[in-house]
């Protein structure tokens, strides 16, 4: 459905059905999702449900599909004459960011994440912000250039996050076992027992008095 910017009832698209979309400029053409796997709880999916993406063109009334592949391609925003969109596609099997030139008809990958997805990509004016392994970046549309935005969340409740901290030179007292292989020491409030040279290191109390 299309809503008018200022107010007004929801209107139905000439689309029977789909799921992501984004109007191109001048409002003539979507570019759209019959189906989308975003909300999927498996990766790297090949086969007859893998999304592509289509362009419908409102004036005649009809469709073409620009991915045709057997990878996942999703999350259409046209911007100008490119569209950019989320594709694992890619050798890494990730969901990057690629750009297809409605010109040219030419495909082509920008970012080149191996570890994690991008997830959620949102289009403004000039630029495309996304998330990739719990980071935000920001992206310039027109140099295709990106960097992380640093997010600072300044709040007390950070003191009270669980957080591992390293022992190293921090042991208040110990003692050696009789047979000289293992020590026992006290290190912020809990009793370990170490070996003296190689072996295991077990928490003793492991409380939090």
């Amino acid at each position: 459905y299309e809503l008018p910017i200022n107010g007004g009832l929801p209107e139905k698209v000439q689309i029977s059905y789909g799921d992501l979309a984004s109007y191109s400029a001048d409002g003539s053409k979507i570019a759209f999702n019959f189906n989308s796997r975003i909300f999927r709880n498996w990766k790297r999916y090949r086969g007859g449900s893998a999304p592509d993406i289509h362009i419908f063109d409102r004036k005649e009334k009809k469709s073409w599909n620009i991915t045709n592949n057997n990878a996942s391609d999703e999350y259409p925003m046209w911007v100008g004459d490119k569209i950019f969109y989320l594709s694992d596609l890619g050798e890494a099997k990730r969901y990057n960011l690629w750009v297809y030139d409605t010109n040219t008809k030419k495909h082509k990958q920008i970012t080149k994440f191996t570890e994690y997805d991008i997830h959620f990509p949102a289009v403004g004016p000039e630029d495309i912000v996304f998330e990739n392994g719990g980071k935000l970046y920001v992206m310039d549309i027109n140099t295709l250039e990106y960097r992380e935005v640093i997010v600072n969340v300044i709040t007390d409740q950070t003191a009270i996050i669980p957080k591992q901290i390293s022992l190293a030179n921090k042991d208040d007292w110990g003692d050696i076992s009789p047979n000289g292989k293992r020590l026992i020491i006290e290190a912020r409030g809990e009793i370990f027992s170490v070996p003296a040279e190689k072996g295991y290191t077990k928490n003793l109390t492991h409380t939090s008095g």
